[in-house]
């Protein structure tokens, strides 16, 4: 079931790469963006900055390794190479298309605004985005299959699902990815999310 959901994600970022490179999209990116961004709201800005941090590679690369020193410390090896091999299909899936669609940024942004927020690659899809739906999905999935009380269950998935709509938000609202990159990431890093869940529940 899982790996036939990764199947359906495929075909909609197949789908939705085609309407990007068409330019079908770009009416709506642009009206949404505009609404959405904080367009120099220095207050704001530094608050979703600190957010988006939350998604960036070294915050990421951080949280695989603490949860591949859990597992590693439960003696699961083979979800360890699992949990690295997910995650380096999304990124690798992300960092293609972001070459080979070269979609450039929104075109507000400064010099300094695109270093500070981590967006001097290709603008499609969403890199952040990706690694937050895998990573923190990843985490979702161990938790579920743990020992921990209902109420930790609950409680961590709930943070856990609310980190990743706050990261993948704050790459609009900082103005540095247009909503259909927002799309393309979490269909990226949902790909690889439900495949290794798949895998995951078949041992």
């Amino acid at each position: 079931m899982t790996k036939a959901v990764a199947g359906l994600l495929a075909a909609a970022l197949l789908i939705l790469a085609v309407l990007v490179a068409m330019g079908d999209t770009s009416a709506f990116d642009t009206a949404i963006l505009k609404a959405v961004a904080f367009a120099g709201d220095t207050s704001y800005w530094r608050a979703a900055l600190f957010v988006t941090v939350l998604g960036g590679t070294p915050a990421i690369l951080a949280a695989m390794a603490v949860v591949s020193l859990l597992l590693l410390r439960s003696g699961e090896k083979r979800t360890v190479l699992l949990q690295w091999a997910g995650f380096l299909g999304a990124r690798i899936a992300t960092d293609g298309l972001k070459l080979l669609m070269a979609r450039p940024r929104p075109a507000d942004l400064t010099d300094p605004d695109r270093i500070l927020a981590a967006a001097t690659s290709a603008s499609f899809p969403s890199g952040h985005t990706t690694s937050a739906v895998y990573v923190f999905g990843f985490l979702i999935l161990v938790m579920l299959e743990s020992n921990a009380g209902p109420f930790i269950k609950r409680g961590s998935v709930a943070l856990l699902v609310l980190l990743v709509v706050a990261v993948a938000s704050s790459r609009l609202l900082l103005g540095v990815h247009y909503p259909s990159d927002i799309l393309g990431g979490a269909l990226s890093g949902g790909i690889m999310l439900a495949f290794v869940s798949g895998i995951l529940k078949s041992r």
